[in-house]
């Protein structure tokens, strides 16, 4: 029977089925119960004012995209209908759901339905990407636009011709659009076409017309509204990059020891303040601070070369574990508010550990291993020459899932055959995984303050304030949120508090300059009453 035909075993059936259920529960449970359905903050704020910029100057916009121009567009398109990012969020979900089945179909054209039901079932029991489905960033589209990669490959390891290179070049533009660290296929594919025994020069040509068929709509839209031809972000990955590799940076996110607040709405005010960079347009004020941050994260790497060294090792060490390394949205605090948060599941390092022995058993694949290859160094990459996530590493579940299966069997093999090598060296691997990470095990001060700032926009301003109490609790001396508490308080006639809060703020030493303005509103406010 053609295995692409073959019925799957009810075991499998069953599998498939129970993971979706939990799936669609999870998902149904967020929506009704978590405000952060129907609020944007941190990055996902910065989406949505791209998003809303282009439903108000369609089809172009106005203003630079700070991040990834990609996800701004597909926020923007459900909103067409309805002005609300849970509009947008609702897109996000089915687009999740319609990846896996994308994911199934095309692992079965190429190995069969039930490699394929099992290999979903992998990718289906990862809790991190349950998690980034529900979340206002660039995650689960890293994701699709992996799967979709896959897809194209599988079609021209079927057939090799030069339309089907075409289409996987534009799968491989459309993956930079949504990473810009996808940039690496690129190449690689290249290769893996030239490798081709014939017709290598149209196949090769056919790939690059796709790749710039993909890149040309968002390149022309930029040089229309900045002046600048780019895909990137218009910081170019400076931000991002100095996080990484500051002589404060510990391989996870970080404030470069004080240079940012964590609040990306004032990110660049407070990076232009500090770097001192001239006035200007948006996207040379943006692409200024970028080069600058370059520069500094250099010379600091350059300053002390065995550090960055120890550092790019533990960036590794971080990215292969199970510990999940969440920054914008906290797990721990999703675990609290929901029953249902998806932290049961295959742990990423155990995942890992078996698809390492699984890759020997993928040899021969072609322009598809290739392609698996592609998607393994890009994610690689990025957690090195940047900083290390669970959001960064999430298009690694691809590769892992497509792999797993054949690594159970590999191991069941090697145990049959009492390779001890092989079992040892895979228990060395299961049990790193199993090495905390982080000492971090409740939801953080950020997590309460991202919380309070959504039951603000949903018209909860009690249950925000109490939220933004547990937050200074956390961390009395966060600037950003005191500042925030003391503007709720004000508003809700608790002159006393917020009096006391910006007296607080007003004993530290240094504090950013729109902290500074803030804080002299509020006390031009509060005067007004009398406080």
């Amino acid at each position: 029977m053609d295995a692409r035909r073959e019925r799957l075993s009810p075991v499998l059936t069953a599998a498939l089925l129970a993971l979706v259920v939990l799936r669609v529960l999870y998902h149904s449970t967020y929506l009704a119960e978590v405000p952060f359905a129907l609020a944007t903050f941190s990055d996902g704020a910065q989406y949505e004012l791209a998003a809303r910029d282009l439903l108000e100057h369609a089809p172009l916009g106005t203003k630079p995209f700070y991040l990834q121009g990609l996800y701004a567009y597909l926020m923007a398109a459900p909103m067409t209908i309805r002005a609300w990012v849970s509009f947008a969020l609702l897109l996000q979900l089915v687009l999740a759901g319609l990846t896996h089945a994308w994911f199934f179909r095309a692992v079965s054209r190429w190995r069969g339905r039930t490699e394929a039901g099992w290999a979903t079932v992998a990718l289906l029991s990862f809790p991190m990407l349950a998690f980034y489905e529900n979340k206002f960033l660039t995650g689960s589209l890293a994701v699709t636009v992996s799967v979709a990669v896959l897809a194209a490959a599988v079609r021209v390891h079927e057939s090799p011709s030069p339309r089907r290179w075409l289409v996987l070049g534009l799968a491989v533009g459309v993956a930079v659009l949504g990473r810009p660290n996808f940039a690496l296929l690129v190449p690689l594919l290249a290769v893996a076409a030239w490798r081709t025994a014939d017709h290598r020069a149209k196949r090769i040509g056919a790939f690059a017309v796709g790749v710039v068929l993909a890149l040309l709509p968002m390149a022309g839209r930029n040089a229309a509204v900045t002046g600048r031809a780019t895909v990137l972000p218009a910081h170019g990955g400076g931000t991002s990059f100095y996080i990484g590799n500051n002589a404060h940076a510990r391989g996870v996110w970080n404030d470069a020891g004080g240079l940012l607040s964590g609040d990306v709405s004032r990110e660049r005010e407070e990076l232009r303040e500090i770097l001192g960079v001239p006035a200007g347009s948006d996207a040379e004020e943006i692409a200024a601070i970028g080069g600058a941050l370059y520069r500094r994260g250099l010379s600091e790497i350059a300053q002390s070369p065995g550090r960055w060294l120890w550092l790019e090792v533990r960036k590794v060490w971080l990215m292969v574990g199970n510990d999940e390394l969440t920054q914008d949205y906290d797990h721990f605090g999703e675990r609290e508010m929901l029953w249902c948060s998806p932290s049961i599941g295959v742990p990423f390092g155990v995942a890992l550990a078996f698809a390492v022995f699984g890759v020997g058993r993928l040899r021969g694949s072609g322009v598809i291993g290739w392609a698996l290859l592609g998607l393994v160094v890009c994610t690689v990459a990025a957690n090195v020459l940047y900083f290390t996530s669970a959001q960064h590493r999430l298009p690694l579940l691809v590769p892992v899932a497509v792999a797993l299966p054949e690594g159970v069997r590999a191991l069941r093999a090697a145990a049959r055959s009492r390779r001890w090598l092989v079992l040892v060296g895979f228990s060395l691997l299961l049990g790193a995984s199993f090495w905390p990470r982080s000492r971090k095990t409740d939801p953080s001060a950020v997590h309460y303050y991202n919380l309070a700032v959504a039951w603000r926009y949903v018209g909860q301003p009690d249950r925000a304030i109490a939220t933004m109490d547990r937050a200074i609790e956390l961390r009395p001396d966060h600037p950003v949120i005191r500042v925030e508490r003391a503007k709720a308080l004000r508003e809700r006639g608790a002159f006393a508090r917020a009096k006391a809060d910006l007296d607080i703020l007003e004993q530290q030493d240094t504090l950013p300059g729109w902290v500074q303005a803030q804080i002299l509103d509020e006390r031009r406010r509060l005067r007004s009453w009398g406080y």
